[in-house]
Formats: C-alpha cells, structure tokens, sequence
C-alpha cells in the first residue's frame, strides 16, 4: 500500500509540474528608440502588450530607454528573456524621469498621456520573427 500511495503522489506531482510550465512563443528580438520632436527620450519605459483582438495572447514584453534614448524588449513570460512574442501589440509608454520626481509639479510628463493605457494607445506595431528595430515616433500619433 505505502508503494501505491507513493506512486500517487510522484504521478500528482509530475501532473502538477507539467501544468504549470508554460511553452514560449516564437519570440522576435526589437531593439529601439522612443522619439519626440526629433529627440530620443531618455528614462521611458516601455512595454508591448499583445493584442488579443488580432490573436496575440502571449505575455507582455518590456524595456527602458537608457541615457542615449536606447531600449531593447525582454520578454517576462520567462526569466526576462529577450524578445517579445511574434505578432500585433499595443505599445503602452511611461515617463519614469518625471514620475521619479520629488515635484511632481516641476516635471510634468514629457509624454501625452494616451500612451498610459492599452485601451487608448494608438501605437499598434507588428513584432516578426528575428532581429528588428522598431522606432517609436511619437510625432506620429499626434
């Protein structure tokens, strides 16, 4: 008996495990810029949100521009790999420069706040397979 309820247990277990692990999408690698006014902006973070209503349901992807305006995207359904699934997201942008502002007043947004919010962000792009540099111009969604 001690033999079958072992069994029992090891088989719960394996079932369990296999279930919670989860298999990553094809992933493509973007790197990138986010631009204003012809100016790369420093200190945004910026995260892909795949688009269910064009049948992307993997996780969402995320970077942040460094000092030179630079992002490159990690995918977090798994260990911040690199990448962002293949296929259509909504791009969703925050300002952490001026939200890490003691003063808020001192430093408003540099970003329009449309780009806060999946529902409302009007920057659609397309993640392909492979290596790929995806601009972000902001000028483009006035």
């Amino acid at each position: 008996m001690k033999l079958m309820t072992k069994f029992c247990v090891v088989l719960l277990l394996v079932s369990v495990l296999a279930g919670c692990s989860k298999k990553i999408p094809e992933l493509g690698l973007v790197n990138g810029a986010v631009t204003l006014n012809g100016k790369k902006l420093d200190g945004i973070r910026v995260e892909f949100l795949p688009d269910p209503e064009k049948g992307n349901m993997a996780e969402s992807s995320f970077g942040e521009s460094d000092a030179e305006g630079n992002f490159s995207l990690s995918f977090s359904g798994k260990d911040n790999t690199p990448g962002a699934a293949v296929g259509q997201h909504r791009v969703v942008l925050w300002d952490y420069v001026a939200m890490n502002t003691r003063d808020a007043d001192a430093m408003p947004s540099r970003i329009s706040d449309k780009f806060n919010l999946a529902a409302r962000t009007p920057i659609l792009l397309e993640v392909k397979p492979g290596q790929q540099t995806i601009d972000i111009e902001l000028d483009k969604y006035k």
